[in-house]
């Protein structure tokens, strides 16, 4: 009963995560040419559609339940998106978590998930993507209510996707 509950709440936070990231990102122009061309031998291409590369950091790989929520959530954006995803651990440490949302923006990621080593923290990584144009999603753990207002107020491409901690503790 546990391990259902518990899917059921990883599929919450993930179909949140994937539907703020697929309401934000960039709607895509098609290149010259018309849809079912013939090639020069006469037949017809098929280009497989290219989804968007997604950037996650999450803030410990030993904690049981994001190790199932990686899991998850990488397996889903792949086969639902065909996204390109790229996880990276934190390790606890949030300079190097930092790092690895800088990488993300400057390697051109459509959209950044981002589970907090300090919640506080937030802020500066809601600035940085916001700067760049990209959407950011934090999963798990909740930044600030002040700091999900700034968003709201500046109209900033950031939430939050979380879920009640009293009642999970429940």
């Amino acid at each position: 009963m546990k391990r259902l509950n518990r899917r059921i709440f990883t599929l919450f936070f993930l179909l949140g995560a994937v539907c703020l990231i697929q309401g934000c990102a960039p709607l895509s122009q098609e290149k010259g040419g018309s849809e079912g061309s013939a090639s020069e031998a006469g037949t017809e291409e098929s280009v497989e559609e290219k989804g968007p590369k997604i950037g996650v950091s999450i803030y410990r790989y030993d904690d049981t339940f994001m190790k199932l929520y990686r899991s998850e959530l990488k397996q889903y954006l792949e086969e639902t998106y065909h996204a390109e995803v790229i996880m990276r651990n934190a390790g606890g440490d949030q300079e190097e978590q930092n790092r690895q949302v800088r990488q993300f923006l400057s390697e051109g990621c459509d959209g950044i998930i981002v589970n907090p080593v300090e919640v506080l923290a937030a802020g500066g990584l809601a600035d940085a993507c916001s700067q760049a144009g990209v959407p950011l999603v934090f999963i798990n753990r909740e930044p600030p209510e002040a700091e999900r207002k700034r968003w709201q107020e500046n109209h900033m491409a950031v939430s939050c996707i979380g879920t009640d901690s009293r009642q999970a503790g429940t």
